[in-house]
């Protein structure tokens, strides 16, 4: 009996179920549908990433690559692997993006995403390759995560806003709550999104929608 084919992952699907929540899209984003096939963490030798075989995500902090290299700068590593014969998924960074990082990711459409402080580029490396071999498991993981977090802020009593707060940094996607009779009582969302969910409403008494 043949295994079931592993679902295709995408650097959107990274970016919700395996990257740290305050992970934010710095440039590329056009690119979220790339597939990604593995993790590729930044070497402490020269070449900074080797055997690349496609659709990685290069994982590197902007620190030591400089300390690598000091011509290793965010803009030129995005460049080179955009340009690369085997082009990587994305660059996920640890570390400062500045202006000319975010213009070589956007002329190259290669998704570009900044990690939180402080975070930790092997565990971020761990959870992307638990997607990757298990993508069901992994995202019941991140479902059980992120129901603790929900319980934890609503019995610290952060009411409504703190719930969508969390639900919109975990999923970054844009969140409302809706009394029964269709009134908004707190949202997250940006621009466009904002005024969409204003007018998603619900219309029959008694549901809600979140």
């Amino acid at each position: 009996r043949q295994s079931a084919p592993m679902p295709s992952v995408t650097v959107r699907d990274v970016l919700r179920l395996a990257l740290p929540a305050g992970t934010s899209i710095a440039a590329g984003s056009s690119g979220q549908g790339r597939q990604v096939t593995w993790g590729a963490t930044l070497r402490a030798t020269l070449p900074a990433f080797a055997e690349l075989r496609g659709g990685e995500l290069a994982l590197l902090s902007v620190e030591a690559a400089r300390a690598l290299d000091p011509r290793l700068t965010l803009a030129v590593l995005v460049r080179r692997l955009a340009q690369a014969p085997v082009p990587v998924a994305g660059v996920v960074a640890l570390g400062p993006v500045g202006a000319d990082d975010i213009a070589a990711a956007e002329e190259a459409r290669l998704p570009l995403l900044q990690l939180p402080p402080g975070s930790d580029l092997r565990e971020v490396e761990r959870e992307i390759t638990r997607l990757i071999t298990d993508y069901q498991a992994q995202f019941e993981r991140r479902g059980a995560q992120l129901y603790d977090l929900l319980t934890q802020r609503s019995l610290a009593g952060q009411g409504v806003p703190g719930l969508l707060e969390a639900l919109a940094e975990r999923t970054g996607q844009s969140v409302a709550c809706y009394a029964p009779n269709g009134e908004l009582r707190a949202q997250r969302g940006k621009g466009s999104a904002r005024i969409a969910l204003q007018a998603l409403r619900p219309t029959g008494r008694g549901d809600a929608s979140l």
